[in-house]
C-alpha cells in the first residue's frame, strides 16, 4: 500500500483531512497529517519544507498540498525524496515568482471572497 502526506492549506489545520485520511487508511495506507504552525516568526518556505519532510516515510510517499500549500510542495523534494506531488485545489508556484507576484497579475487566481 501507499503512504500519503497530507498538507493543510493555510486557513485549515490538520483536522481537515480526517475525513479523507480516514478513507485511506481503510484501505490500508498510512497516512500523515503534519500540523504546520500558522505564526512561526523567522520561518520561511525552507522550514515549513522541512516540517513536512518529517511526515514523508520513504521514497514511496505520495504528498498532497491543499490551497495556500501548494507553495510549498516543489521544496520538499529538495529535503526528502517522495513519489509525487499532488496539488489539490493548491496555488501552483510559477517559477522565479512569489505568491503575491503572481496574484498581481491574475488576480483570478484567488476567489474575491476569500481575498475579503
Amino acid at each position: 500500500m501507499a503512504a500519503f502526506v497530507l498538507v493543510h492549506g493555510s486557513g485549515q489545520n490538520s483536522d481537515s483531512w480526517t475525513r479523507v485520511g480516514g478513507l485511506l487508511e481503510s484501505r490500508g495506507h498510512g497516512v500523515a497529517a503534519p500540523e504546520l504552525p500558522k505564526q512561526a516568526p523567522g520561518w520561511g518556505l525552507e522550514d515549513h519544507a522541512a516540517e513536512i519532510s518529517r511526515s514523508i516515510v520513504g521514497p514511496d510517499t505520495v504528498l498532497v498540498g491543499h490551497s495556500l500549500c501548494g507553495v510549498l510542495l516543489p521544496l520538499v523534494p529538495r529535503v526528502h525524496d517522495c513519489a509525487l506531488l499532488v496539488f489539490l485545489a493548491a496555488v501552483i508556484p510559477e517559477p522565479g515568482k512569489s505568491v503575491r507576484e503572481q496574484f498581481t497579475e491574475d488576480p483570478g487566481m484567488f476567489s474575491p471572497k476569500w481575498i475579503e
